[in-house]
């Protein structure tokens, strides 16, 4: 019943009543393996996520790293990346050896990867545990747009990775303003564009999603239901909502502090 949230220099625990945060991991000055969490010095958080251990994996982005906390210790690990090398030099080795710019990442427990959007690299890599070494998923290296399979497929600046229960893992493609789907239960790693036109723009609601503008996404997560959440980083952060029917729309705040399905509602503010 815990929730936990990264700022750009650390990671705080919020408990479920959330009225309180606590640091957790961060605000120190070490960057030092296997010290103690609020020793470790965090540059530029971003992403977070975990695994069912209650172990917690972060992205820390000014670093070029990806760093575990050890919930049965309390310390923190590198796991991926080389501390201020965030260029590419290659997969099939020790993903701590690897050079990477890593943004969102996701751990995904029935695989045991660890998914990572190399945005500065235009790849979705991975992390296979408990071997530990890296390899790219999709994407050439270059800027682009292209659908394809794998490594032939183009990202630009991809933002943020995650995994659906259908297996399914799209990615934030921020400056192709696109949502990206990756079918990674087959061979052939096929990418699809399942959201966004291409252009940084609002062009209405209740449109099929590859008709509806997104404004350079950063952030991508979903439900149970099917319905995947985009966060785009126009002024607004609006956030876009698509339907298992593969509708877009808008969705705000209604007045009880819950999201809900927006139509219609261009003037309003979020």
């Amino acid at each position: 019943n815990n929730y936990f949230v990264i700022t750009y220099d650390k990671v705080y625990l919020m408990g479920a009543t959330a009225d309180r945060l606590t640091a957790l991991i961060g605000g120190g000055s070490s960057t030092d393996d296997n010290i103690p969490a609020l020793q470790t010095e965090i540059l530029w958080g971003w992403g977070l996520t975990g695994d069912t251990g209650g172990n917690l994996y972060f992205s820390d982005y000014g670093s070029c790293v990806v760093l575990k906390y050890v919930k049965a210790s309390g310390t923190v690990v590198t796991v991926a990346g080389m501390r201020g090398n965030c260029q590419y030099n290659g997969d099939y080795q020790p993903a701590t050896n690897a050079m990477l710019a890593p943004m969102g990442i996701f751990f995904h427990d029935a695989s045991n990867r660890l998914y990572i959007a190399d945005v500065e690299n235009n790849r979705i890599r991975f992390i296979q545990f408990p071997i530990g070494f890296i390899d790219t998923l999709a994407g050439t290296g270059l800027s682009g747009y292209v659908d394809d399979t794998g490594r032939f497929s183009s990202f630009s600046s991809p933002y943020d990775v995650w995994i659906a229960e259908s297996g399914s893992l799209y990615v934030a493609d921020m400056e192709n303003n696109r949502l990206r789907r990756i079918d990674v239960s087959g061979s052939d790693v096929d990418v699809q564009t399942v959201g966004g036109d291409g252009s940084a723009n609002y062009n209405g609601e209740d449109l099929p999603a590859e008709a509806g503008g997104l404004w350079s996404p950063s952030g991508v997560c979903g439900d149970s239901t099917g319905n995947i959440y985009v966060l785009g980083s126009d002024a607004s952060f609006a956030i876009r909502k698509i339907d298992s029917q593969g509708m877009i729309s808008r969705i705000k705040i209604s007045s009880d502090g819950k999201y809900r399905a927006c139509n219609s509602c261009v003037n309003e503010v979020f």
